[in-house]
């Protein structure tokens, strides 16, 4: 099992000002804003997924619940500073698993759906990507690489990064400074590290630069993890985001990455949701599910989460022939 933990904030990990209904929302983070919760988390935090738990052989999913639930109560009752747990994309919304936590008191808490891209085994290149797809989104391709002319891009090696860490740090916190909920709040020294281990791993650092003249104005990192590219924290400095189209050439970025690189499948994270499905991606629902300590702070769960995080309504794309949207 992977076991991590992290302190709950509302003034720190949870945007000031509410999307939809403020004065519900706002009200209620109001009252949030004094307290913070220690909280243990069953799976990968810094990446989406099903990497709570791993099982050698076949194992109910009966069985696993009843595992999943024991050792949350273990850990809960072993350190008296865990005020909750959570158990991360332990499994898909729906499944025996889930359903079975919620029963023995979990609430499913609101999050986005991974988008995952399954890359096509005749694939080699972008070419054959956009031979798949319809001529509408074919266009939108060929504009967004249109729009990126005036930038460059190119791999860094993990002396790279590291001699640049406060720069592509400060990127990250850009990017992520408007998002809703962060669980994880980086250190500056996150992203040397990271790739120092995978250049380590597989030769190569898994960071892409992108530059207008010699300014690093954008980055993105990736992990590979077997038949699965993850595409993990990125950064840019917003200016150039919509003149350059960036991140839209950014998620073609990662795709032509994850096709060169033969990989099955490309884990495009959450957030983004429409765009990412105009590119091929597809939703995964996994579900994250939280137990307090306390019944009271438990029976609290389904009143307080709306204001830290509601999940955003969005239209799905496809830009296949065979399922275009």
């Amino acid at each position: 099992m992977t076991l991590q933990e992290f302190v709950f904030s509302a003034a720190g990990n949870v945007k000031h000002s509410a999307d939809g209904d403020r004065s519900r929302v706002d009200l209620r983070r109001k009252l949030l804003a004094p307290f913070s919760f220690k909280v243990a988390a069953l799976g990968q935090l810094l990446t989406s997924g099903p990497y709570a738990i791993d099982v050698k052989g076949e194992v109910p999913a009966s069985e696993l619940a009843d595992l999943l639930a024991a050792v949350s109560e273990a850990l809960l009752e072993s350190d008296s500073s865990y005020a909750a747990i959570l158990i991360k994309d332990c499994s898909t919304s729906g499944s025996l698993i889930s359903t079975t936590l919620k029963k023995k008191g979990f609430y499913a808490m609101p999050v986005d759906p991974v988008m995952e891209l399954q890359i096509d085994s005749t694939w080699s290149s972008m070419d054959d990507y956009c031979q798949d797809i319809t001529s509408k989104y074919r266009t939108r391709y060929r504009r967004a690489r249109k729009k990126f002319v005036g930038l460059t891009r190119r791999g860094l090696t993990a002396t790279e990064v590291n001699s640049r860490s406060s720069l592509i740090f400060e990127l990250y916190r850009e990017t992520t400074a408007g998002a809703a909920y962060n669980a994880a709040n980086l250190q500056a020294d996150y992203f040397g590290w990271l790739a120092s281990r995978n250049q380590e791993r597989t030769g190569q650092s898994g960071f892409t630069g992108y530059f207008y003249a010699n300014e690093l104005i954008a980055f993105t990192s990736t992990i590979p993890n077997g038949p699965v590219l993850h595409a993990h924290y990125l950064g840019m400095k917003e200016a150039y985001k919509q003149r350059y189209h960036l991140y839209h050439n950014i998620l073609f970025d990662l795709l032509e990455t994850a096709i060169t690189g033969k990989f099955e499948t490309l884990d495009y994270g959450r957030t983004a949701l429409e765009i990412k499905s105009s590119v091929g991606a597809v939703p995964v629902d996994y579900t994250c599910l939280c137990k307090a300590k306390s019944p009271v702070l438990n029976w609290m769960i389904p009143f307080f989460t709306p204001a830290v995080y509601t999940q955003p309504i969005w239209q799905a794309r496809s830009p296949y022939k065979n399922t275009a949207l």
